[in-house]
């Protein structure tokens, strides 16, 4: 507890239990997945520098996050168009249920993503902590439908392992797209890349 809280910081680890209180209410009343409760900006020091990230990027108008579970990242985003998109309705119900302010949150999937787009050139898709879980192929030809001009996801450094079964090769996603950023995670087990469509 005490290496979390010195990770963390003293006034994050108090809006981490907070913020653990509030979802452990709304994971009753809505039955989304348990793992939600400790997912907030605040107990997550990864998804903090995944919203540095994003504020500092040039020419973006909207942000989707396909898996955005209750929509922490989104809340932090400083863009003026934000949707969350998540495949769990419990998870939507639980998002909308915290009253986070200026983004919209859909059920659904990839199929969603085309239909919430005004203008291609400006959009990121951003698609963190789940990925892990989807084949490589599948996810290069997932991206390559969707009307967008950026993602940013997450991969599993090849030396991780144990529970993660896809690790997406730097290779081959730059086989398909143009690698814009690699960032290594404060967390040591993932990287960021941003990628241009």
């Amino acid at each position: 507890m005490l290496k979390k809280i010195l990770n963390l910081g003293f006034k994050s680890t108090i809006l981490c239990v907070r913020d653990r209180i509030k979802h452990s209410i709304l994971y009753h009343k809505y039955k989304f997945s348990k793992w939600h409760i400790g997912a907030s900006l605040n107990c997550k020091l990864y998804q903090k520098q995944v919203v540095n990230m994003v504020n500092s990027l040039d020419n973006i108008d909207c942000c989707i996050e396909l898996g955005c579970g209750l929509g922490h990242m989104l809340n932090g985003i400083s863009l003026p168009k934000k949707i969350g998109i998540d495949l769990n309705p419990n998870t939507i119900k639980g998002a909308n249920a915290l009253g986070l302010s200026n983004v919209t949150f859909i059920h659904g999937s990839f199929e969603k993503i085309n239909g919430v787009i005004d203008n291609k050139d400006n959009v990121l898709l951003l698609m963190i902590n789940w990925t892990h879980g989807l084949e490589t192929d599948i996810l290069i030809e997932k991206i390559k439908e969707l009307n967008i001009s950026y993602v940013l996801l997450d991969r599993i450094k090849d030396n991780i392992k144990d529970e993660y079964e896809f690790h997406h090769s730097i290779d081959k996603l730059n086989e398909h797209f143009e690698i814009v950023d690699i960032v290594d995670s404060v967390d040591k087990i993932r990287q960021f890349v941003l990628l241009k469509i």
